[in-house]
């Protein structure tokens, strides 16, 4: 069955097998039919399963009403005068024992800048290298800024980090096992010397440490000129200022080392290629000179064979030939010398943490006035919904 509209009550009934009926209803509509602008009501008759479904229109509230409605709303929060008192109660509680666990943060500030200029005078010994292939690679462009920020918070530059020793309180350690003693670390302290001979449970504790430190202590920000600033906050002043200090250091190197890596690969077989060319120059020279003390005579009197003349002429001709590829590869030597200079990316730390560290002490007012507030808005919302609720469900008189 359908009902047609209704304006604040049933008008008509017209059930789905054909048989049609109307019947009328009170004008007066419940106050839990309030709140919906739609009602769907499903019942069973005579095997039949007819469906009542009908609308009903709103007027909208007036302003006496909404006042009305407002007050109601207000005399209920101040009839729940004790539920405020209740939670605020309960939220004075939890700030007190919030802030007796807050404590003195030490942050720690340093600065890096990054340059990738190359000096113009290089330029023409460059393209003079590449002519013997050694120009490639290590394009100092390729690394900004913001790559040195991701690197610095990287876990391989925190662990070379932490596993140097520095001296803290009287007593030089590890970084990693100054950090499990200063912030009462339920972990023993590492044995290993470096990350890569940890074992299982020490890898774990290590995961942690840098967790702490990477996502939620350090923090960088790169200014409008392209430095780098970095800091660190902890509860322990010392450990701030040496750690930051030593991590800078580490990433300068890394840094640096790893940019200019082919160049020094480079440079090194290079090196290598002059010192044996040096010492087959050598052996020959000497061969040359034994040759002339042992047949002195012979050569003074013209008296020297021609297979032995013929000998001579050989170490000759291997010592001018080992003597030309020792000049081309010295050359080579200095040219790579000098790209690997050109290449080496100018990481300078500009500013390093110094005693005394800034502090920052939570203020305690404001953790207890963000506790009252949050728990008067968590109050409000109850009694407007216990109130609703209940109006809802209010039987009609």
């Amino acid at each position: 069955m359908g009902v047609s509209p209704l304006g604040s009550g049933f008008t008509g009934l017209r059930c789905r097998c054909g048989a049609s009926t109307s019947l009328t209803a009170a004008p007066t509509i419940p106050n839990a039919l309030r709140h919906s602008s739609f009602l769907s009501l499903f019942f069973f008759c005579g095997g039949l399963r007819p469906t009542i479904s009908f609308s009903m229109t709103q007027n909208p509230l007036t302003l006496k009403e909404t006042i009305l409605v407002l007050r109601d709303y207000l005399l209920e929060l101040l009839r729940k005068w004790y539920w405020f008192v209740l939670f605020g109660a309960l939220a004075v509680l939890v700030a007190a024992y919030y802030t007796q666990r807050l404590q003195t943060t030490y942050e720690a500030v340093g600065s890096v800048m990054l340059s990738n200029d190359s000096g113009s005078s290089m330029s023409g010994i460059l393209r003079l290298a590449g002519q013997f292939g050694l120009g490639g690679g290590g394009n100092s462009g390729d690394m900004n800024i913001e790559r040195l920020g991701d690197l610095l918070m990287s876990q391989q530059i925190a662990y070379l980090s932490l596993f140097k020793k520095a001296e803290i309180d009287g007593k030089k350690d590890l970084l990693i096992n100054h950090y499990i003693r200063l912030f009462k670390l339920d972990n023993p302290p590492i044995t290993a010397e470096s990350s890569s001979k940890m074992t299982l449970q020490e890898n774990a504790t290590a995961k942690g440490i840098y967790n702490a430190i990477a996502k939620k202590s350090m923090h960088t920000v790169i200014n409008k000129s392209g430095i780098l600033y970095v800091s660190l906050n902890t509860t322990s002043e010392k450990f701030s200022k040496e750690f930051l200090e030593i991590h800078l250091k580490t990433l300068e190197n890394y840094y640096t080392n790893r940019s200019i890596e082919q160049q020094k690969l480079t440079y090194d077989l290079i090196n290598e290629r002059v010192d044996s060319l040096e010492k087959a120059l050598y052996n020959v020279e000497y061969n040359i000179a034994h040759f002339v003390d042992e047949y002195r005579p012979a050569l003074r009197a013209g008296t020297l064979s021609a297979q032995k003349l013929m000998s001579q002429d050989q170490l000759k001709r291997q010592a001018e030939i080992i003597s030309v590829m020792y000049a081309e590869a010295v050359k080579n030597r200095e040219i790579a010398h000098l790209s690997l200079l050109s290449n080496r990316p100018l990481v300078q730390i500009v500013d390093l943490p110094n005693y005394p560290l800034s502090s920052q002490k939570p203020s305690m007012l404001v953790v207890y006035i963000t506790y009252l507030v949050l728990a008067t808005i968590v109050v409000v919302v109850l009694v407007v919904f216990n109130k609703l609720v209940r109006d809802a469900f209010k039987p009609t008189p």
